[in-house]
């Protein structure tokens, strides 16, 4: 937080045109501005402090995530994606700004990126042990199919022809699609790496 509010009034110092309407800055330096949909309050001063204002809710419902994470995990990946998907098909006609608000910045909808990170966590822990029993070779290679499964993800989500076939279920979750896609294998990936 000292660091945002030290930022924000770097920018708004310095920065010419930076300036705007007084609730709209106090929204900011509050790391409120990602929950209102609008690009004048997403990336108001310091324009990238909407992924920080999304960053203080995902810390705030962690110890609520963390609570029998065992026993209800796969309950959270599901409750999370269904929030995601209820939030990408109401905007699936909307328009800029909402149209990028809603797949790209909106704490709701980017949460189910993070229970996928807390969910390596917890199968980090459960799985680590069996990992680290591998040979030295069948680990190494694990990893490199991690990778190139991570790459080869991205590349697909973001590649224009399946962007395109996949419009039919309406641009928000064609837009999710091609930034936050990859999230599940990105998680293995972050959860085999862990094991090294």
């Amino acid at each position: 937080l000292p660091v945002h509010l030290f930022t924000a009034a770097l920018a708004y110092t310095f920065i010419a045109g930076i300036r705007g309407p007084l609730h709209i800055m106090i929204t900011n330096l509050l790391l409120l501005q990602a929950w209102i949909p609008g690009f004048e309050y997403s990336y108001s001063l310091n324009g990238v402090s909407w992924s920080i204002s999304d960053e203080v809710f995902f810390y705030a419902m962690l110890p609520l995530l963390l609570i029998d994470l065992p026993r209800v995990w796969l309950r959270n990946v599901a409750a999370c994606a269904f929030i995601t998907g209820t939030i990408l098909y109401l905007a699936r006609h909307a328009q800029d700004p909402t149209l990028t608000w809603a797949n790209y910045i909106f704490p709701l909808t980017r949460l189910f990126e993070f229970v996928v990170g807390v969910t390596s966590f917890h199968l980090y822990r459960c799985l680590a042990p069996q990992i680290k029993r591998l040979s030295v070779h069948s680990a190494t290679a694990l990893e490199i199919v991690a990778a190139v499964a991570t790459i080869a993800s991205m590349h697909f989500c973001m590649d224009p022809m399946f962007q395109r076939s996949i419009r039919v279920l309406g641009e928000a979750f064609s837009r999710w699609i091609g930034s936050s896609g990859s999230c599940l294998i990105f998680g293995a990936l972050i959860l085999i790496m862990a094991c090294e």
